[in-house]
């Protein structure tokens, strides 16, 4: 039997103030029918691969062929490509979440509004679930960004996990 994905000898970085490699000398081989999954840390190049894999990315080196033929051959070629949700099953069949996460700290954060500094909740982003609510104030962290909910404002997920920050009721 062929295989579905070849990825032989792949070479990836990026340049931020100097070149950073993301995977050197990767090589994989998905066969029909196979289920793959790929496990990592953040950061360790998890979605960069798979991306590749996908032809949205190209790498440095080294060769990615789909059903024997070379990715870079088959770049005018229309393609699906699907996604599947990180935390498993479909937005239909995912459970709704009720309340807020629990907060890991606080601390305090000075607001115009207010005129002084307000007691705020901290939260990680990645603890949101579909349904959530959260009345401010708040500051949610995430890896790469900070929401600033403020205290008049409500945050509210929806089933693809956007936050969505209301003022007065109304999105």
């Amino acid at each position: 039997m062929a295989e579905l994905l070849l990825i032989e000898g792949m070479k990836k970085g990026y340049t931020r103030g100097g070149w950073a490699p993301v995977f050197v000398d990767v090589s994989l081989e998905v066969m029909w029918g196979e289920i793959v999954a790929v496990i990592g840390g953040r950061l360790e190049g998890k979605t960069t691969l798979l991306k590749i894999a996908a032809g949205v990315e190209r790498p440095d080196s080294g060769t990615v062929s789909l059903e024997g033929r070379a990715l870079a051959d088959l770049a005018d070629r229309p393609r699906e490509v699907r996604w599947v949700d990180r935390d498993g099953p479909g937005f239909e069949e995912a459970e709704v979440a009720e309340g807020a996460p629990e907060p890991f700290d606080a601390r305090p954060v000075y607001f115009d509004a207010e005129g002084q500094f307000v007691s705020t909740r901290l939260y990680r982003r990645e603890a949101f679930r579909r349904g959530h609510v959260l009345e401010g104030p708040a500051v949610i962290e995430q890896m790469d960004s900070t929401t600033v909910l403020h205290p008049e404002q409500r945050l509210e997920v929806d089933a693809f996990l956007n936050l969505h920050i209301l003022r007065g009721g109304r999105r």
